[in-house]
């Protein structure tokens, strides 16, 4: 086997890692709302992020801390500085993966009312602290407005100029769906902010959760499309 043959193996196994790497990416996003929910027996709390509070509590932190470190591991288009372009997909998903670490560490608060009325329990770094709070909302924004920021302008780039027709069909259909998501992600995030300050209880109970579920969804799509596990539908 010459140096060429071995070059291209190599080449080969790094791209299905990466493909590989985008799909769990995308699996674990659209699959940790309903998976924290089921395995808290169908209780619906006010956030994602209560549900650290929850019988799902160690769920929630090993899928959080896991999708970080998919978020380091993730190596994406490098920055092309002959289009004036000077950021690194390295460096976001970086910082991602640092947010999303964050809020797995510093959880939401839950005041001893809020533990009572979801009979849920406090965890040893449970608190009710409105600076750590800020601090986990701040990193819980920033991480979805990353991935809308990834989905829109960082997916839909391409550093192949040999594609053939059909590719770039193909390419045109993807980029359509990568927008669309982080579109959605996006009014997931204006739908929390209007709705939670907008409606009363009941319903405003879950406004964060069902927010937060659809944009995990929508940036799990886009994951999944580019990871093209949904080739089977030309995507």
């Amino acid at each position: 086997m010459n140096k060429k043959e071995d070059n291209f193996i190599e080449e080969s196994l790094i791209s299905d890692t990466h493909l590989t790497l985008r799909r769990n990416l995308g699996i674990i996003g659209i699959a940790l709302a309903p998976l924290l929910i089921c395995l808290n027996h169908f209780q619906i709390l006010p956030s994602i992020s209560h549900y650290y509070y929850s019988e799902s509590n160690v769920l929630f932190i090993g899928l959080l801390f896991a999708y970080g470190l998919y978020l380091f591991s993730y190596r994406g288009y490098k920055k092309d500085k002959t289009k004036l372009d000077f950021i690194n997909d390295n460096w976001v998903t970086n910082f991602a993966g640092i947010l999303i670490i964050i809020v797995a560490f510093i959880p939401t608060k839950a005041d001893l009312q809020l533990i009572n009325t979801y009979h849920l329990f406090n965890p040893p770094r449970g608190h009710n602290n409105n600076i750590l709070n800020t601090i986990h909302l701040i990193c819980a924004t920033g991480f979805f407005l990353i991935m809308a920021y990834l989905s829109y302008f960082r997916f839909t780039r391409t550093d192949n100029l040999h594609e053939s027709e059909k590719e770039r069909i193909t390419k045109k259909k993807r980029n359509r769906m990568y927008r669309i998501c982080a579109i959605m992600v996006l009014i997931s995030l204006l739908f929390i902010l209007v709705f939670e300050f907008m409606i009363t209880p009941p319903f405003s109970q879950c406004i964060v959760l069902i927010g937060e579920a659809v944009a995990l969804f929508f940036f799990g799509l886009a994951w999944l499309v580019k990871s093209k596990s949904l080739a089977i539908i030309k995507l």
